[in-house]
């Protein structure tokens, strides 16, 4: 069994099914839920299903299964061996875990990166939270 992977997802009805939980808890994988109505807090993942949807399935007209599935197939070599991603310096995955593997200094300077993005995300929550008590407290006082 695995442990320590974090499977973050909206509420979407396929993920809180429970046939979908039970497979989550047998892999001992976490699950958690993003805020209902942002998807930014799971950005990745929304700019994943935008790019297969935009560079793969909308230009297609696809005839049969067959096709679609060889095309779905060549999506995600694609996605992964060649096509550069902004949020990992440019390179396809592939490329981004030869280096992590091999060079400490590009793996601690990848780190910091997120570590700032995440601190900017959570200053957005904070002010986002804050907006929204502030919009309570005048409902409250009118």
């Amino acid at each position: 069994m695995v442990t320590g992977i974090v499977l973050r997802t909206d509420n979407g009805t396929q993920y809180t099914s429970k046939m979908f939980k039970g497979g989550v808890k047998a892999l001992g994988f976490k699950q958690e839920y993003i805020e209902k109505n942002t998807p930014e807090d799971n950005g990745d993942i929304e700019s994943f299903h935008n790019s297969i949807k935009r560079d793969y399935i909308w230009t297609n007209e696809f005839r049969t299964y067959e096709e679609t599935n060889r095309t779905i197939k060549e999506a995600y070599r694609d996605y992964n061996e060649e096509r550069p991603h902004s949020t990992i310096e440019y390179m396809s995955p592939n490329e981004f875990i030869e280096r992590w593997n091999v060079d400490e200094n590009f793996r601690e300077r990848y780190l910091n990166s997120l570590d700032k993005k995440r601190d900017r995300r959570m200053k957005r929550m904070e002010k986002r939270y804050k907006a929204t008590k502030d919009r309570e407290e005048v409902r409250i006082n009118v």
